[in-house]
Formats: structure tokens, sequence, C-alpha cells
């Protein structure tokens, strides 16, 4: 389904990709940083992942890279859950719910998105897990390309 999206970021260039890419310590899934230089997030009007392992997903939007008035940035969101989601998790959505729609940058399944469930995450004094990370989709381009409007999934 081709899937529109209203509220997108302020157009981006490379070179802010690449200082993403630095601050994370590595390079982003290629689909990833494509949609980022294409339309830099935004709120998707079908936004239903059917389920995946028995949970779907709703995503309330992708994070854009740099500051709006409407939206919390990407650097924000990184600056907000370091320390919550473990470090080879990229956050690049809200769902619905307030979880987060995460890539993998682990060499064994990197670009992989994941639902990251905040209701069961690590403790104050524990480093995070992956333990409340729940596989969604192979790809971005697999999860983006398959939302699809709520009804039509129910």
């Amino acid at each position: 389904m081709t899937v529109t999206l209203q509220a997108t970021g302020a157009p981006i260039g490379p070179e802010h990709v690449a200082a993403l890419e630095q601050r994370i310590g590595q390079g982003l899934p290629g689909d990833y940083r494509q949609f980022l230089l294409d339309v830099n997030g935004g709120e998707p009007e079908v936004n239903y992942y059917p389920p995946a392992e028995d949970l779907g997903v709703s995503v309330r939007d992708f994070f854009q890279l740099g500051s709006d008035d409407r939206y919390i940035s990407l650097e924000t969101h990184l600056d907000v859950y370091a320390g919550r989601v473990p470090p080879d998790f990229l956050p690049v959505a809200n769902d619905d719910g307030g979880d987060l729609i995460c890539l993998s940058l682990r060499d064994h399944d990197y670009g992989r998105v994941y639902l990251w469930d905040h209701n069961w995450e690590s403790n104050d004094d524990e480093p995070p897990t992956d333990e409340n990370l729940h596989p969604v989709a192979a790809s971005f381009t697999e999860f983006y390309r398959g939302l699809e409007p709520y009804s039509a999934a129910t």
C-alpha cells in the first residue's frame, strides 16, 4: 500500500544523516537512510501494521531529524531513551500506546524492526536488555510498505 505522510519534517541533506550516523557510531540501514532523506519523518495516514507474533503495531509518527515546534526530534528521543533502550537499537517512531518502533543495529539482524514495550523495560538500576523488544518486520521498507488502515486489519 502507498503510505502518505502528513506533517513531515523539514528537508534534510546527507550531512544531517551523516551527523546522526556519527552520533550512533555506525551507518543507518539504507532504506531508513533514504526515508529520512526523502521525507524526514511524519504522521502516516494509514498507520497499522498487522500482527507480527500476535502483536499489531499502530504508528503515531515517524521521528524526524532536527527540531520542530510540533514534534520531538529523533535526536531528542535518543537522549530521552539513552540507558532505557539498548544502545544497539535506534528508535524511529512512536506507537499509539507509548511504545517505540526501533531498528536493530546489531550485526545478526541489522535493519530488522522491533517494538520496544515500555511496560517491561529494565529497572532503573539495571542496564537495558532486549527482553522487552518484539520482532515486527524484517526491514524498515517491509514495515513501512506494510502499513494499512486499521479497519482493514480487524
